[in-house]
């Protein structure tokens, strides 16, 4: 059972609402800088300020945070509010006015101090999905606009429930390093906690872990964690604040896998932020030959913690091999990238002859280690297919890299660190759904979430294809990366161009209570929003539009008959209009 204590003067909401999202928890490239409440799928429940103070700034957008509020009180903390509905009447006419007076949605409104006083409990806005993510209030605590700082502290939530460790990698870390037998990392669950690790070389220790702050329901990050061997602490890391120098930094700290942030494995090795507490010889300390101890504690704020420890030996010939886990299959090929190279893995029907050095199945799963910078390498396999691949080494200085009929490049920056990627470019192209002519065939990168702080671009090397479009493939739909022949991608996977020459299409637009409701759609590139241009008799008005459902929403006509039309175009450029006469109730 969990116990909830809140300072209701001091919460955000009216009501007890579940977190279910916290403080440094992994994005696809940064950390998330607050808390996220439930809203229960509505959109509109009031907000109020929870401290004395003054609006500072308001922001209103298509995307990031949407429509947002921030506040400071009189010790320079400042309170961020977003992905709003709307604002409250006073700060909704102020926006408005601007709105109409540029013609432009987007505003970035400033205030001085006096401006916009508001009180401890007064309705500054109402919850809403503005920007991305589904209905929710997203809240934060700043110091100045420099520092994030953990808001569950200044909530007083009473928290019973420990938090849970799903699983532990042990991750070799260099070409000389061995976790039982195997250069890959091992993951080990409680169940099998007990049995005891042989390992060689340098290694590194990776937790997926989850808290529950007051629901059940929602798994969140944990707000500590504490790495020990044979009881000295290696490794300990709170998540106290968060210097916005380092937002981007979430991919040093965070092993994401799949699609799913919840649950992501956290380093417990030295990554490149303030903070962390790490013993100089970690990762890699030197060990006698023996038997060692380690152990990892995740604790949350209230103190209940939760332990696993994981026995090991160094220096004993016992290897057992598992089953492998591979990155790329295809008809017996397959590649599993790792930090220091990748191991080609064939299946027992298979031979393949790599650089025209024959490789043979010798078992059931055979790994081959490849180590090789920059190298083009040619597996052909036993049914005729040739795989022409490479396997490059990027580090955080600039990257250029053409291969077939694609390039890629990353600025000096955008790599956290060094680390191999796997390329592989397959003729035949893929089949998506949707309003796209595909031009290419497949781009195939590896590891899909590489340790970036910033984006790598993808683009045609051949002259011409100025109107193709980059896409990701995601099983048979098409996620949107950029236009005129490149495009640019924080995850890797598969990518093709393909052309999007149908515009924009009007689903509906109907009248209602004081306003209008409809949904465009572009089953292409997808609509772009920055281009919507609404106008109501005329006029021009600052429509919402939400780029994840289509919906376009707007509030504040006088009842009766009106024409709307509307120009918009997709992100590939093709452009169109709409015209609807509506009635509003």
């Amino acid at each position: 059972m969990i116990i909830l204590a809140f300072f209701l003067s001091f919460y955000p909401l009216k009501f007890e609402a579940p977190v279910t999202s916290t403080f440094m928890e992994a994005r696809s490239l940064h950390f998330h800088t607050g808390i996220d409440f439930s809203t229960g799928g509505r959109c509109g429940v009031p907000v109020y300020s929870p401290v004395n103070g003054y609006v500072v700034r308001i922001k209103v957008s298509y995307i990031g945070m949407g429509k947002a509020i921030y506040i400071r009180d009189s010790t320079q903390k400042v309170y961020v509010f977003a992905h709003l509905s709307g604002f409250s009447g006073p700060l909704d006419s102020i926006v408005r006015e601007r709105q109409l007076r540029t013609t432009e949605y987007t505003q970035d409104l400033w205030f001085e101090p006096g401006m916009i006083s508001v009180k401890k409990g007064e309705l500054i806005g109402y919850s809403g999905k503005s920007g991305y993510g589904p209905p929710h209030l997203h809240f934060e605590v700043r110091r100045g606009f420099e520092i994030a700082l953990n808001p569950l502290p200044f909530l007083g939530i009473r928290d019973t429930i420990p938090p849970e460790i799903k699983f532990i990698d042990v991750v070799p870390l260099t070409s000389e390093s061995y976790i039982d037998g195997l250069p890959v990392p091992r993951k080990v669950y409680l169940e099998d906690s007990t049995d005891t690790l042989f390992i060689e070389g340098d290694f590194g220790i990776e937790a997926s872990a989850v808290d529950y702050v007051n629901n059940r329901s929602y798994e969140t990050v944990p707000y500590s964690f504490k790495l020990l061997i044979d009881g000295d602490t290696l490794f300990s890391l709170r998540f106290d604040s968060l210097d916005f120098r380092e937002f981007g930094l979430s991919r040093s700290l965070y092993r994401l896998e799949g699609r799913h942030y919840s649950g992501a494995l956290i380093r417990l090795y030295p990554p490149d932020l303030r903070g962390v507490d790490s013993h100089p010889n970690w990762p890699g300390a030197a060990y006698e030959n023996g038997d060692h101890l380690i152990e990892v504690v995740v604790s949350d704020l209230a103190g209940n913690e939760r332990k696993f420890s994981i026995p090991y030996r160094i220096g004993a010939a016992k290897w057992k091999v598992d089953d492998f886990r591979w990155d790329f299959e295809e008809k017996g090929f397959a590649v599993k990238m790792t930090d220091s190279g990748c191991l080609l893995g064939l299946s027992p029907e298979k031979s393949v002859t790599f650089n025209g050095q024959p490789l043979e199945p010798l078992g059931e799963s055979s790994e081959y280690r490849l180590f090789f910078l920059s190298e083009q390498g040619k597996a052909i396999i036993g049914d005729g297919m040739d795989r022409e691949f490479l396997l490059a080494e990027v580090t955080p200085d600039s990257f250029f890299l053409p291969f077939g009929d694609f390039y890629l490049r990353a600025r000096r920056g955008v790599a956290l660190y060094p680390f191999f990627v796997f390329v592989m470019e397959e003729g035949d192209p893929p089949r998506i759904a949707g309003d796209l002519e595909v031009a290419t065939g497949r781009l195939i990168l590896l590891p899909e979430r590489p340790p970036l702080r910033g984006k790598f671009e993808i683009g045609l090397r051949k002259i011409g294809g100025k109107d193709l479009c980059l896409f990701r493939i995601n099983g048979d739909r098409a996620e949107f990366r950029g236009s005129s022949s490149k495009g640019y991608t924080e995850d890797f996977g598969v990518f093709a161009f393909a052309r999007d020459t149908i515009p924009p299409e009007l689903i509906r637009l109907i009248g209602t209570r004081r306003g209008l409701y409809g949904v465009i759609e572009d089953r292409g590139a997808g609509v772009d929003p920055f281009s919507l241009d609404v106008t109501c008799d005329g006029q021009w008005i600052p429509a919402d539009y939400d780029p994840e459902t289509g919906e376009l929403s707007y509030r504040g006509l006088e009842s009766g008959g009106h024409r709307i039309e509307i120009r918009v175009s997709d992100r590939a450029g093709n452009e169109t209009g709409f015209s609807k006469y509506i009635v509003v109730k």
